[in-house]
């Protein structure tokens, strides 16, 4: 009777112990996932090109559906690889958009400094021009 209750609380044991493993890992993964997908968002809102790494997202979200041991392993390395390549993707984002800032800057300080120009020497440059255009012009009265 002993070697039984030994023998049923092992197998209990057993089954209790590898059975969660399983959906624990795909839960563990699909939370991962989702972490995953929180720092795409990110790098998307940062300005970054994400279009690739939601493509490699959604791959391992299908891997997951399967749920079989490869498939989970393969879906745990594809989102691994989309955090780290997120938080690169946010990076080229701000640069991004700290050299567009650094365009738009300089293009309104050359409209501004042109429009100065314009404003203190156009008449000034416009009649010179014309008189130089019109001095062989003779006016006659009619």
């Amino acid at each position: 009777m002993k070697t039984f209750a030994f023998l049923f609380l092992g197998v209990l044991l057993s089954t209790y112990i590898t059975a969660p493993v399983f959906a624990e890992s795909s839960d563990e993964l699909r939370l991962e996932l989702g972490a995953a997908f929180i720092k795409v968002a990110e790098a998307e809102g940062a300005g970054g090109d994400v279009s690739d790494l939601v493509q490699v997202l959604n791959s391992a979200a299908s891997l997951i559906d399967k749920g079989d041991d490869a498939s989970l392993k393969v879906a745990e390395d594809m989102i691994q690889y989309v955090s780290v390549s997120a938080l690169e993707k946010k990076e080229e984002g701000v640069q991004a958009t700290q050299y567009q800032y650094i365009v738009l800057a300089v293009t309104l300080v050359a409209l501004i400094a042109s429009a100065a120009i314009v404003w203190f020497y156009g008449s000034r440059v416009f009649w010179a021009l014309w008189i130089r255009i019109k001095r062989g012009w003779r006016v006659e009265a009619a």
